[in-house]
């Protein structure tokens, strides 16, 4: 699958870009808003759940929702010709079409009956939740080296029929 020139700006802005989070929680939020942003550019849907014809990402925050407005300045950007929605909701059972899920911060149990209440859909989960992409979430947010970074549970995204492209796997500080 070749990769655009936008792809590889973003590639390039990810890997240069220092991603310093040690400042403030506001600041961790603004760059997990980035990098979710640019995992929709590195991630294919199956076609069985979500029509390729769909002319829009539906992106869901559930639970705490750590980025206040920010994801609003989205929905007058496009990835891929596709718009971007945003939707907020305080359960996983109440999301149907999501593309990315991402589960704010909250007790293990609740992003555990998160996690399952998505099970066998082809929605790519992220949070940042401690070990999440060791515990069945797909992108988990890390800090490392005081770095905002992420580790891919790329065994479960294969299972939810989700390719992501290995550039992305790439940048990942571990690979499950």
């Amino acid at each position: 699958m070749p990769i655009s020139i936008t792809a590889l700006v973003s590639i390039l802005f990810l890997l240069i870009t220092p991603l310093q989070a040690s400042y403030s929680s506001d600041n961790e939020s603004k760059l997990q808003a980035v990098y979710m942003y640019n995992f929709l550019k590195f991630v294919h849907w199956p076609d069985n759940g979500f029509s390729s014809i769909q002319d829009h990402y539906e992106i869901c925050i559930i639970g705490k929702n750590p980025f206040g407005s920010l994801l609003d300045s989205w929905k007058t950007k496009k990835i891929n010709n596709k718009t971007i929605n945003i939707s907020y909701s305080s359960s996983s059972k109440r999301i149907k079409k999501c593309h990315m899920v991402f589960i704010g911060q909250t007790d293990n149990k609740s992003y555990i009956n998160s996690l399952n209440d998505l099970q066998g859909r082809g929605i790519l989960t992220v949070s940042a939740n401690k070990k999440f992409a060791q515990r069945g979430g797909i992108i988990g947010f890390v800090m490392y080296k005081n770095r905002v970074r992420f580790n891919i549970n790329r065994t479960i995204a294969q299972k939810k029929g989700l390719d992501i492209n290995s550039k992305l796997l790439e940048l990942a500080i571990s690979i499950y």
